[in-house]
């Protein structure tokens, strides 16, 4: 046996067992309507079920906002995840945490950026598309495209390592989503995006970005205008693409908000050759009982 061999299972042997950790909690805040809401819980309860190997426990805040008559303020501090979802139109289309901060719940907007500022994770999905750049943290500085159009071709870039279609609810086409996205033809001009963001998907007529995560602070923002609204509003005649779109969507936000970003992925080869180097960094430095994983 090889020292390198022996060192390789010595690594491995101290390493398993603290891989089976206990399950971590995760809390989400829902701020939409009454009509969006009931399947915004199903969607996360089966998002923590079966998604991220079911080792994420969950609880469910239910923030409707109903114009105003939901103390946010009081919830915020205990949530891991704010998820807000925003109308097109119709009773509740205007920004909610712009009509809350200039109704009942003033400086709202600011709290929320000090919140993801401090740790919080922002999920942010937008069919109005417009004056998100003054409530979304981070986002003075974004150059939206908005276009009246039927015609929308959405595509899912990287797509082997893209956890919006590698999550557990499984995989679409990009003709799906384009169906699921019509009517909604926003993107964001990737020049004028944090440099640290990460686009999940993309509009393909002219390399606007439509999903998009980046890091803020110590939190994460997950902004989207695929209209999410429309998958949590309608239980039946859904387009094939919003219900893994809905729910992969929500397993990765939740996995970010649990872990962190997950690693960029690398190839095979690099992977192990990167293993074995960590597994001998292991052995040698740390000590017997205290290694752990990240």
């Amino acid at each position: 046996m090889t020292k390198l061999f022996r060192s390789l299972l010595i690594a491995t042997a101290i390493t398993l067992p603290f891989m089976a950790t206990s399950a971590q909690a995760v809390s989400l805040g829902f701020l939409g309507t009454s009509l969006t809401t009931l399947n915004a819980k199903r969607t996360f309860d089966d998002a923590i079920e079966k998604g991220n190997g079911g080792n994420i426990d969950g609880t469910f805040v239910d923030l409707r906002y109903n114009f105003g008559d939901v103390d946010i303020l009081a919830a915020l501090p205990n949530l891991d995840i704010l998820w807000v979802v925003v109308r097109n139109s119709g009773r509740g289309s205007d920004q909610p945490l712009a009509h809350l901060n200039s109704g009942s719940l003033p400086g709202i907007v600011d709290v929320v950026d000090d919140w993801v500022k401090n740790g919080g994770h922002l999920i942010y999905s937008d069919s109005k598309m417009t004056a998100a750049n003054n409530v979304v943290p981070g986002a003075s500085g974004w150059t939206m495209f908005v276009e009246n159009s039927t015609s929308k071709d959405i595509e899912v870039p990287n797509r082997p390592f893209n956890p919006l279609v590698t999550g557990y609810a499984g995989s679409y086409s990009d003709y799906q989503i384009s169906e699921f996205g019509r009517g909604f033809a926003a993107s964001n001009n990737p020049d004028n995006l944090p440099e640290n963001h990460r686009q999940y998907l993309l509009d393909e007529r002219n390399g606007y970005v439509v999903d998009f995560g980046y890091a803020y602070g110590n939190g994460h923002v997950y902004y989207s205008t695929t209209p999410t609204v429309r998958a949590l509003q309608n239980l039946t005649n859904i387009p094939a693409g919003q219900v893994p779109y809905r729910h992969n969507m929500l397993e990765l936000n939740i996995r970010l908000a649990a872990d962190g970003p997950a690693p960029i992925p690398v190839p095979a080869p690099m992977a192990l050759l990167m293993g074995g180097i960590t597994a001998l960094v292991v052995v040698r430095v740390r000590k017997p009982g205290r290694t752990h994983t990240v």
